[in-house]
């Protein structure tokens, strides 16, 4: 209610601005000067229309961008082999691990295994001549803008090699 008031106030204060008369008077060297008082050889300016213009609120501009999508998405990053806390027998010490995300963007797929970081845009890790025993890893999928989308848990893997000591002559 007091907001009607105030603008019904503020609309006839208005009004008195919007009906005064102009003057207009030209100078000996040419300059131009209008106002609202009548001066010696000013002469009154009509005023056909007034043109009022609110300024709008600033509108945000929507959100289309590829982080936004990211954001309404739910992305989840799985492990598909091996197994946590799987046993794998290779002498080579070959390794393949292999990693999916849900539903698909293209970014790269970074696996970290015990400190040592490798990169796929596939999601496979095809290793060679890993050390043996446990490994601690865990595979982080990022976009193409380098932010991490998702991530997997840690999980451990073990390799069994066979020995050299106990390698047969």
């Amino acid at each position: 209610m007091l907001l009607r008031v105030c603008l019904i106030f503020s609309m006839i204060a208005l009004m008195n601005i919007v009906y005064a008369k102009v003057y207009k008077t030209v100078h000996e060297d040419g300059t131009v000067t209008y106002s609202d008082t009548p001066s010696a050889g000013a002469i009154e300016v009509e005023i056909k229309s007034t043109i009022t213009t609110i300024p709008a609120s600033p509108l945000k501009p929507p959100k289309t961008s590829l982080q936004n999508t990211i954001k309404k998405k739910s992305y989840q990053l799985s492990v598909l082999q091996p197994n946590d806390e799987q046993t794998i027998r290779s002498n080579s010490g070959d390794i393949t691990i292999a990693a999916a995300l849900e539903p698909k963007l293209a970014g790269l797929f970074t696996l970290s295994l015990s400190g040592t970081d490798y990169q796929s845009p596939t999601g496979m890790f095809a290793l060679k001549n890993v050390d043996r025993g446990e490994h601690t890893y865990q595979i982080h999928f990022t976009d193409n803008t380098g932010k991490v989308i998702a991530s997997t848990p840690p999980r451990k893997l073990y390799l069994h090699r066979t020995s050299l000591i106990n390698r047969p002559n």
